[in-house]
């Protein structure tokens, strides 16, 4: 089975979410930077603005006000980190192509070309969005599930279910 796709940001947000879920401690902090933090930040931006209506004293204030802003940005601030990151790996700069058969994986990228046996491939994890092939603990293989019609799922599911152990 050959699959030709182009990594866009958000297959490679994708795959960095379902890699989160991977360990207790990544996933709280996804959760926590995604979600708690903007809300404990909008608390303290209200409570602050609440408070120096009274006091007729923001000056005072000024950190409070700016920890506020910060803990609400943290989205933004995460999703441009991985933009970061993401244009870093030089992974959507072109057409990548992945062959999946009997006995190796081959890929071939704008800038890279190998050659992967399946004893190699450690684990991997899907979701509705993404596989992950796990060569290493933080090392992975993304394939996006949009490139693929709905027997080359299941195709790449049986495949990977007789090389590979499924990772919850």
């Amino acid at each position: 089975m050959q699959l030709r796709y182009s990594l866009s940001f958000a297959d490679y947000a994708a795959a960095q979410a379902l890699h989160a879920k991977r360990g207790v401690l990544p996933y709280l902090l996804h959760l926590a930077g995604y979600y708690v933090f903007p809300v404990v930040g909008f608390c303290i931006l209200a409570f602050t603005f609440f408070a120096t209506k009274t006091s007729n004293s923001i000056h005072s204030n000024w950190m409070t006000l700016l920890c506020g802003a910060y803990l609400l940005s943290c989205p933004l601030i995460l999703r441009q980190t991985a933009k970061r990151r993401f244009r870093r790996t030089r992974s959507g700069a072109g057409d990548c192509t992945i062959d999946f058969d009997e006995n190796l994986i081959r890929t071939q990228g704008p800038h890279s070309k190998s050659e992967i046996e399946w004893k190699a491939i450690q684990s991997y994890s899907e979701d509705k969005r993404v596989f992950l092939l796990y060569l290493a603990p933080g090392k992975f293989i993304v394939v996006p599930t949009r490139v693929c019609a709905e027997e080359q799922i299941s195709e790449l599911r049986t495949i990977l279910l007789q090389k590979a152990q499924r990772t919850a």
